[in-house]
């Protein structure tokens, strides 16, 4: 962990494989690998994540990092399955929720899917910025001008330097 916080990251990766090697139930150290590997994109995360989740199904963290990899490595039916997994062990996970919702808006120019998903992840954590945001967004690119600057504004509130925000309240107010 000190190579880790040193940023050390392929000394890291090698003590703690040496871990595993020593004990394949270290579920914390398999996690740890993952999300290195995650971080630079690398494929051997999968491999890391698997283990993890085969140590600890029913444990969150493991099934999110690779829902998380696959999202970022553009992969998005995957992080659909692997989203849906987690949302059936709880299905008020936020940050999988939001995630849905960013896919359905970012990836597949969906507003009118994916503003369900913001308002649930705003639902159940009223402080979550980004995801106020998101829905503010989806509302702007439905044509609701007054709602996506209710939504920006209520983000400005929680987060008064979101620049994404005033982004928005900028483009809203060219309309």
């Amino acid at each position: 962990m000190a190579l880790k916080e040193a940023g050390d990251t392929l000394n890291a990766i090698k003590a703690l494989q040496s871990c595993v090697e020593v004990d394949a139930n270290y579920y914390d150290a398999h996690l740890i690998i993952a999300n290195l590997f995650s971080v630079k994109r690398n494929k051997f995360a999968i491999e890391y994540y698997s283990n993890a989740i085969n140590l600890q199904p029913l444990n969150i963290d493991g099934l999110y990092g690779l829902g998380m990899f696959y999202q970022n490595t553009k992969q998005l039916d995957k992080a659909g399955e692997v989203y849906e997994q987690i949302l059936k062990i709880d299905s008020n996970h936020v940050f999988t929720i939001y995630n849905k919702g960013y896919i359905q808006l970012v990836e597949n120019n969906n507003p009118k899917n994916a503003i369900r998903f913001f308002i649930r992840a705003s639902q159940l954590d009223p402080d979550y910025s980004s995801a106020i945001y998101m829905r503010g967004l989806c509302y702007e690119k439905l044509g609701d001008k007054k709602l996506a600057a209710t939504d920006y504004n209520a983000t400005l509130i929680i987060e008064p330097s979101n620049s994404l925000a005033l982004e928005g309240l900028k483009r809203l107010s060219k309309k």
